[in-house]
């Protein structure tokens, strides 16, 4: 989980202006028609970035989902306190392949 957290508060997920800008001149002439990548070399200097909108406060509780209403529906111990009983599968049933 703390993995996932510092992946997306590394992110950059906020407003990058001049991008449009870059990229008109990357790939068109300028009768703005399409002439493919390296027709004119990166100019990035019209790039900025605001980090007013990233992600600040990232919290475990975030990641948590409710059960489906069809799963509730059809177990009732879903979603409520009842104790967990483990089946080993593989001792309870036999498969002959």
């Amino acid at each position: 989980m703390s993995g996932c957290i510092s992946e997306l508060l590394a992110q950059r997920r906020s407003n990058w202006s001049g991008l449009a800008d870059v990229y008109k001149k990357y790939v068109q002439d300028d009768a703005e028609n399409y002439v493919g990548p390296g027709a004119h070399s990166w100019d990035v200097s019209a790039v900025t970035y605001t980090g007013s909108g990233d992600l600040k406060d990232v919290k475990p509780e975030m990641f948590t989902i409710p059960f489906p209403t069809e799963d509730v529906v059809m177990n009732p111990n879903v979603g409520s306190t009842a104790e967990a009983i483990h089946v080993d599968v593989r001792e309870t049933f036999s498969y002959d392949f």
